[in-house]
């Protein structure tokens, strides 16, 4: 049965207290926002679910988890089933009939909203969003989006909310539910954080013709950077950049932090006008990374969000993660041979 408030106004006489509202107010719509109406009812369900396993064997990998084991709780998680409502925002998109169209595919939650119209606004082909949110900062968002101009202007970007569920930030349920609907050959999996290059949609679709990726198995690496000021006077172009780079105005993307765990420094190119390409991965797929010699991005700075003061303050929590990182990292190993861990197993060996 539908929920009732403890106190209501008769119809009539809401319509009269909107009506004395002064619609040239400058403050008119925080006026108005006191009469809004909201819609409860107890069995009210309109999302979607993400497929899950029969429900007998999810309860028996529940059970089969030790509860003493201090990190039960990122364990348990995994199981966790989040409703998603996919296309929150109306989308209509044809690909290129080239087959060289790419999607801009990222995720993000509440804090970082504020990126979005930067992002359309460097980005002008189809992108692809998770957006981890609660309800009501699910009704935060359509507000949000339906006052901005360039927003609603799109209709190439899928915003697809996954909503809150348990006590972590599922980055990878929200990478695959971002990539999954994707209507376009070639994804360009990114941060909310980093601002593309002007014209790097474009670049991107000529790489995939130059670089004969319907006939090769290469992936495209865009170079990152970041700038510690919040206002920043975005490069046009590399010689900017470069520049820029000389005056301190910008760094390597996370330079200050040891390396020993990334990729070679023969592939970087901040002097270097040539395609440069890490060594294939020897591993089921055998990609080679190729090093585009004129895109870039740049990582623009904010506040810690909460799961990186948790794992800044909590050193359970950074033991969990790393004993998690160690057994993904097995698991690859069985699945694909002890190569397909060249990179990442580099920290684990300085």
């Amino acid at each position: 049965m539908p929920a009732t408030s403890r106190s209501s106004v008769e119809p009539g006489q809401l319509q009269k207290q909107l009506s004395e509202l002064d619609e040239d107010d400058l403050c008119y719509e925080f006026r108005r926002e006191r009469f809004t109406v909201h819609r409860t009812h107890l069995y009210f369900l309109h999302y979607e679910y993400e497929p899950a396993s029969d429900n007998t064997d999810l309860q028996k990998q529940l059970s089969e988890l030790d509860e003493d084991d201090l990190c039960y709780e990122f364990r348990r998680e995994r199981f966790t089933v989040h409703r998603t409502h996919l296309y929150f925002l109306h989308y209509e998109y044809e690909p290129a009939s080239d087959n060289t169209d790419v999607t801009l595919v990222a995720q993000l939650s509440m804090e970082r909203l504020q990126m979005l119209e930067a992002i359309c606004k460097h980005w002008e082909g189809p992108i692809s969003l998770a957006l981890y949110l609660s309800d009501a900062e699910a009704q935060q968002f359509l507000r949000y989006a339906q006052g901005s101009e360039v927003l609603m202007s799109r209709r190439n970007v899928g915003y697809h909310i996954v909503y809150k569920e348990g006590q972590f930030y599922p980055v990878n349920l929200l990478r695959n539910v971002a990539m999954k609907h994707i209507s376009t050959p070639y994804m360009f999996l990114s941060d909310i954080d980093f601002l593309p290059m002007y014209g790097l949609y474009e670049y991107l679709r000529k790489s995939v013709i130059q670089l004969d990726l319907a006939n090769t198995k290469k992936a495209l690496i865009v170079p990152a950077f970041e700038t510690l000021r919040y206002r920043l006077s975005f490069p046009k172009s590399k010689a900017e950049l470069l520049s820029m780079l000389d005056m301190g105005t910008l760094f390597t993307f996370r330079a200050w932090i040891e390396t020993t765990n990334s990729f070679p420094e023969d592939i970087k190119w901040p002097t270097d006008g040539k395609i440069v390409s890490v060594p294939e991965y020897e591993r089921d797929k055998e990609y080679e990374f190729i090093v585009l010699p004129n895109a870039y991005m740049i990582h623009m700075p904010h506040a810690p969000s909460f799961d990186i003061t948790k794992f800044r303050s909590n050193k359970q929590y950074r033991v969990c993660l790393k004993t998690l990182k160690e057994e993904f990292q097995q698991d690859m190993s069985r699945r694909y041979g002890f190569a397909a861990l060249k990179y990442l197993t580099a920290e684990n060996n300085s």
